[in-house]
Order: C-alpha cells, then sequence, then structure tokens
C-alpha cells in the first residue's frame, strides 16, 4: 500500500498486506519506469496524439497541457502564458527531483505531501483514499450498479454534464468520455441515494476519471471522498448542505482568528467568505485553480482529508493578505479573494504555505469549532 492511509485501513492480516505491498512495489517500479521515459517530456505539447486510446474522448485542439486542458481557449479567466512559463522552468525542475526521490524511496514513505509525480497519481490516489481496499472488499459492486440502474437519460445529469469543467476546457468530447461519467454518477446515486444526483458530484467524478482513467476506478475512489461511510470529508453534498455550511463557518472563523484585518474587511464590505468559497469546498478547488495545482490539493486531500481544504482557503487569503488589504472598495476586495485561486499558478509556493507556513494547524480546533458553529440539519 503506498501512504499512511491504506496502510492504516487494510486491516488484512500479515500474509495480506505482504501481498498488497507486493503489489504496489510492482505498481510503483512500473509508474517508475514510465517517469523515468517521461522525464524529458515537456509540460505542454502541440500534438493531437492521445496515449490510452480515447478514454477521455479525442484531443482535438492543437494546445494543450499534460492533463488535455486547452491553453489556447480566449474565454478561460486562466493566464495560461504565465502558467507554461512556471510550469516549463521554475516547476520543472521540483518535478524532476520530485520524480527522482519516488524512484528511489521506500514504498510505504512515499513523500505524498510534497506531490505526486503524474505518472504514478492514478495507483497512488486509489490506495490513500482506501478505494483500492474497497474494491477488494466489493469486487462486483460497480457492475452489480449498472445492472440494477442502467445509464438511462436523466434530466439532472444532463444540465449536470455542460457545467462539467466551466474554468478548464479539458479533451472532453460528448463521447465516449461523457458515457463514462453518466455511468459513474448513475451508478453512484444508487449506491448513494440521499445524495443521489446533485451539484459538484460532476467535477468530481471527471476529476477521477481524468486522472484514473479506469470508470469503475473512479467510482470506488468516490464512494471513499464523499460516500456513507467516507472519512476523508464530511457529506458536503447531502440535500441539506448541513456538513458544508458548518465547515464554511469554521473556515470563516479560521480567517477571523489568523486574519482579523481580513475578517474585518469582509464584515465592513458587507460580504461573507462563503459566497466564494462554497464552489472551493463543494468541488474541493476543482476548477477553481490550474490543472496542476488542483492536483498538488488533491495529492494531500486524499492523503489528509478536509483539513487540506482549510489550509488551502487560508494559504490563499496569507499569500494575498497585503493585496486586500489594500482594496479600495466592496468590488476589489471579493474579486482579490475570489481571483486568489485563479492566481495560484505556483502551486510549489502554495501548497508550501499551506504546509510550512501557516503554523500549528490542530484537527481538534477543526472539529471543537465544527461541534460549535454547526448548521442545523433539515432531516
Amino acid at each position: 500500500m503506498f501512504g499512511r492511509r491504506a496502510t492504516k485501513d487494510s486491516g488484512a492480516g500479515t500474509e495480506q498486506a505482504d501481498e498488497n505491498i507486493a503489489a504496489s512495489k510492482a505498481k510503483a517500479n512500473a509508474a517508475a519506469r514510465r517517469a523515468r521515459a517521461d522525464a524529458g517530456k515537456p509540460v505542454f505539447t502541440a500534438t493531437a496524439s492521445m496515449d490510452d486510446e480515447t478514454e477521455l474522448g479525442e484531443r482535438s485542439h492543437k494546445h494543450q497541457d499534460r492533463y488535455g486542458f486547452r491553453t489556447d481557449d480566449p474565454s478561460s479567466p486562466l493566464k495560461w502564458d504565465a502558467i507554461q512559463e512556471y510550469l516549463s522552468h521554475q516547476y520543472a525542475a521540483i518535478l524532476m527531483h520530485r520524480s527522482s526521490r519516488w524512484m528511489h524511496i521506500y514504498v510505504r514513505d512515499l513523500p505524498v505531501l510534497k506531490g505526486v509525480p503524474s505518472d504514478w497519481r492514478a495507483p497512488v490516489w486509489l490506495d490513500i483514499c482506501g478505494a483500492t481496499v474497497f474494491r477488494q472488499q466489493n469486487p462486483n459492486l460497480y457492475a452489480q450498479l449498472l445492472v440494477d440502474s442502467p445509464a438511462k437519460a436523466n434530466p439532472i445529469l444532463t444540465a449536470l454534464f455542460p457545467r462539467t469543467f466551466t474554468l478548464n476546457r479539458p479533451p472532453m468530447d460528448p463521447m465516449p468520455s461523457i458515457q463514462k461519467l453518466r455511468r459513474v454518477l448513475v451508478a453512484y446515486a444508487a449506491y448513494d441515494p440521499e445524495i443521489g444526483y446533485c451539484q459538484g458530484l460532476n467535477f468530481i467524478a471527471a476529476m477521477l476519471l481524468l486522472v484514473l482513467r479506469d470508470e469503475s476506478d473512479a467510482f470506488y475512489a468516490l464512494t471513499q471522498i464523499i460516500g456513507k461511510d467516507a472519512h476523508l470529508a464530511p457529506r458536503y453534498h447531502v440535500p441539506s448542505m448541513a456538513p458544508l455550511l458548518t465547515d464554511l463557518a469554521v473556515a470563516e472563523e479560521l480567517v477571523r482568528l489568523r486574519y482579523p484585518e481580513i475578517h474585518d474587511l469582509f464584515v465592513r464590505n458587507g460580504v461573507t467568505l462563503s459566497l466564494i468559497a462554497t464552489k472551493w469546498f463543494i468541488c474541493m478547488f476543482i476548477d477553481s485553480t490550474p490543472p496542476e495545482t488542483t492536483m498538488r490539493i488533491w495529492d494531500s486531500f486524499l492523503y489528509e482529508g478536509s483539513k487540506v481544504l482549510f489550509r488551502v482557503t487560508l494559504a490563499l487569503i496569507q499569500i494575498h493578505h497585503q493585496e486586500l488589504l489594500r482594496a479600495k472598495d466592496m468590488a476589489s476586495f471579493f474579486n482579490g479573494v475570489k481571483n486568489s485561486s485563479l492566481a495560484a499558478v505556483d502551486c510549489h509556493h502554495l501548497m508550501d504555505v499551506a504546509f510550512n507556513k501557516l503554523g500549528t494547524f490542530r484537527r481538534s480546533l477543526i472539529n471543537a469549532l465544527r461541534e460549535e458553529l454547526a448548521a442545523p440539519s433539515t432531516h
């Protein structure tokens, strides 16, 4: 197993654990070989080819990043020139150093919080979120759910698809990627009827498909992120949205405690952090930050859980602290906070601030604030 969480949750006995570690080492070695072969490839590409058949749709656009997101979209608010400059130069050295460390490190001690090399993400994400173990325990669950709940036309699902990745344009032609996304969401709705179909799930499922490729892997990971027994985050997507409202209140209180002058500006301008951070939390920063930054946030989120969402929120406030204090009116202050996530091009700096510059960040404080500020449930 990769990382701390998967090791803790496996509970499969010594013999099974040894088998799991051996399998993980085999995956790691294969990933390392791919990483070595891929080490010299550019972050951005001008080709129209795609490696793994057409699992996420054909790449029909000439300019795209390593994940297939378009870099020539004039309607995108992202500053792609700045992103390309950072990733191709400053961040390239960081990626090379990180990949070399992962090639020579013992599997159980992989430095997930430092960022997972792209070739390692699929097996590492599956293990650290608990999906690998859950799939072993329920090998036929996804297939059975699709048999019991075929992916028929659904007006809610149909409305969700055009809203997926509105900030970044991935290579998602309607077929076959939308079919996979539809099947994952249909199966999840059958698995977790309390949540069913709701806004935000399409972003998370699409992100998982983008990284994991396999739709059943995406489903099993989704169950561990937002499912009935998930341990990574509260149930943000239930109809009452009470857990989401609670965590947004906690985020606002953390801002008040750490940055009282910024909190005063929120109050003085008559706005709340929740107006901006609702999408950050419900989509877990998907479609709110540049692609590589989103991946780095998710590397840490799948390892440490929702605590990372608070860390990143506070890091964005800290990085733009002086700029926000200079805001002359409500509009400039509001847009400064809102655009802080879009401006997070330097993902390495953001995560360094989130984990090394914020000081002590106790989970016990978050839990105490959740209890104190708990939003009422309608159930």
